[in-house]
């Protein structure tokens, strides 16, 4: 799997991209909300950008919500790859070097709930392939320079707050919403600058201070470098 690892980010004067995922919307609200903090605190600026778009031109949530489509993973990984084409375009040209765009709705989460529709393990290896390149080679896109997926045991999640699209997803039981994570660690393992952050120890949450902790060290020494 090692081609998945060879990425180089070029040097650059712009500022950073963090995205932040996870399958439990407390989860991520709580840290999102506190790793702008901290990033303020240290002089940053930092621009919240969440994908799919619902003021996108191309009207990617409609296409999201369209259950035809589901059966086609390719059409829904290049819509939600303009929108994200189109959402931070304009943004990265008129980035600062200390200006921070904190995403979520990454290709990471493109390619984990799509996943979900591709039953065989090779296959779906296949496919987060193939989104890398689509979104790296095809269309050029900067690669995010931290991705931090948040894992969390479906048992401690109330689905009503759960970060699952598309639509309908949330009506779904246990078991489905343990193939999306699943789908989420294959690809966190496999997509570069990707790092995985457990939300549980020993069978116990993890109290939100040291989630955090780990996040702004991943953060310090891989987006920030310091």
């Amino acid at each position: 799997m090692s081609w998945f690892k060879t990425t180089n980010n070029s040097a650059s004067k712009q500022g950073v991209i963090i995205a932040l995922e996870s399958i439990s919307g407390d989860v991520l609200t709580t840290q999102l909300n506190e790793l702008e903090a901290e990033l303020v605190a240290t002089g940053l600026t930092v621009k919240h950008m969440e994908f799919p778009s619902p003021r996108s031109k191309l009207h990617i949530p409609a296409v999201f919500e369209t259950p035809g489509l589901l059966e086609a993973p390719e059409a829904i990984a290049i819509t939600s790859c303009l929108d994200r084409i189109v959402g931070l375009a304009s943004t990265i040209k008129t980035q600062l070097e200390s200006e921070v765009i904190l995403l979520t709705g990454s290709p990471l989460s493109t390619a984990a709930w799509l996943a979900t529709l591709v039953p065989e393990y090779t296959e779906r290896i296949m496919l987060y392939k193939w989104l890398d390149e689509l979104e790296h080679k095809v269309f050029a896109q900067k690669r995010i320079d931290l991705t931090i997926l948040l894992d969390h045991d479906p048992k401690y999640i109330d689905l009503a707050d759960a970060v699952i699209p598309p639509a309908g997803w949330e009506n779904r039981p246990a078991p489905e919403i343990e193939l999306l994570r699943r789908s989420y660690l294959e690809a966190g393992k496999l997509l570069p600058n990707t790092k995985i952050i457990g939300c549980e120890k020993s069978g116990l949450l993890k109290p939100d201070t040291d989630v955090h902790n780990e996040i702004w060290n991943l953060v310090r020494r891989i987006a920030l470098k310091k």
